[in-house]
């Protein structure tokens, strides 16, 4: 490559780079994009290609950029993440399954990866496999409120109750603003008969968001059984 080639190919890198920071990926495309048409083995340009393609939506061409990034380098643990993501978004769980335990393999604490495998795991209704996922997430990032309440859900699957509300209270004393979290907690304490406190959940959950129908649905139900 010659030196003015390599200075235009460092522009636009640049350009690119700037273009991700301000969350245009469309820009970021399209500056890679002409990185690749003028360097085609400059390896960095599909990762970040494939960074915007994922983040712009378009699942399968950022997971042709990662996998043309993995023929070159395979040690990268965010690469299979986000390949990972991409198929997960595609419906595509077994190849999500794979990338994100090989990211978890070259990142023993890459918390995200845990937990985007515990949701695989629960979609497939592998919940003591989900509960080890989200647990280690938590030993990793103990605010992470995202695992308490997919663990809450998933204790909730296996019918127990109690775990469930104990992770639904660790989530509302970090993020007591989120509607969902009341309305499976309400659930919950239906569950064990504890209709006042489900009946509070629900009323709570409608507060934070009137078009809460699962907890509209929920609170109509609880009430006719008290009354």
């Amino acid at each position: 490559m010659n030196k003015s080639k390599k200075l235009l190919v460092e522009e636009l890198i640049e350009k690119g780079y700037n273009e991700g920071k301000a969350e245009n990926y469309e820009g970021e495309i399209k500056y890679f994009t002409r990185v690749i048409e003028l360097s085609p083995d400059n390896i960095e340009a599909y990762k970040y290609r494939g960074f915007s393609y994922v983040e712009f939506k378009k699942y399968e061409e950022g997971i042709k950029d990662y996998t043309k990034y993995i023929e070159s380098k395979n040690d990268c643990e965010i690469v299979y993440h986000n390949r990972g993501l991409a198929y997960y978004n595609l419906d595509r769980y077994d190849e999500a399954l794979k990338d994100f335990t090989k990211s978890i393999e070259l990142n023993k604490n890459y918390s995200e990866s845990y937990l985007r495998r515990g949701n695989i795991y629960f979609e497939k209704e592998k919940f003591n496999d989900a509960i080890k996922d989200y647990t280690k997430v938590i030993d990793l990032k103990p605010d992470d409120v995202g695992a308490y309440y997919e663990r809450g859900n998933t204790y909730y699957k296996l019918k127990k109750y109690n775990n469930a509300i104990e992770d639904y209270n660790k989530f509302i004393e970090i993020n007591p603003d989120y509607s969902p979290v009341y309305n499976n907690r309400g659930l919950s304490y239906n569950m064990i008969g504890c209709l006042k406190e489900a009946t509070e959940d629900y009323y709570k959950a409608l507060e934070l968001d009137p078009s809460d129908e699962k907890a509209q649905r929920n609170l109509s139900r609880v009430l006719g059984m008290l009354n």
